[in-house]
């Protein structure tokens, strides 16, 4: 039993360490959406050369909307027409989510 872990230790490990695995940055340097806002408009801000995508809706004070973990700016669009009413709402996909780069 202990040969074969050894064995499969030695085939596996220049496979873990020769992969790049995640090191590539999928960038949306076009500024692509997946699928059109349905309120407001898509946007895009370069931060330390990183393609952030969000969503702009009403006018007014701003509002920042920041969804939560493996969520897209479209966790916030039930409450984006009432908000939108009454204030500037900036709905974002953070840096990996919805279609801001992917690092």
């Amino acid at each position: 039993m202990r040969f074969h872990r050894i064995i499969f230790i030695l085939l596996f490990s220049p496979w873990v360490l020769l992969n790049p695995g995640c090191g590539t940055i999928v960038k949306n340097e076009k500024h692509e959406v997946y699928s059109k806002s349905k309120y407001g408009q898509d946007r895009f801000v370069v931060v330390q050369n990183r393609n952030i995508h969000y969503v702009e809706a009403g006018e007014g004070q701003p509002v920042l909307l920041i969804p939560g973990a493996w969520s897209t700016y479209r966790y916030w669009n039930r409450i984006t027409p009432l908000l939108s009413k009454h204030y500037r709402l900036l709905a974002l996909d953070y840096l990996g989510a919805g279609d801001s780069d992917k690092p």
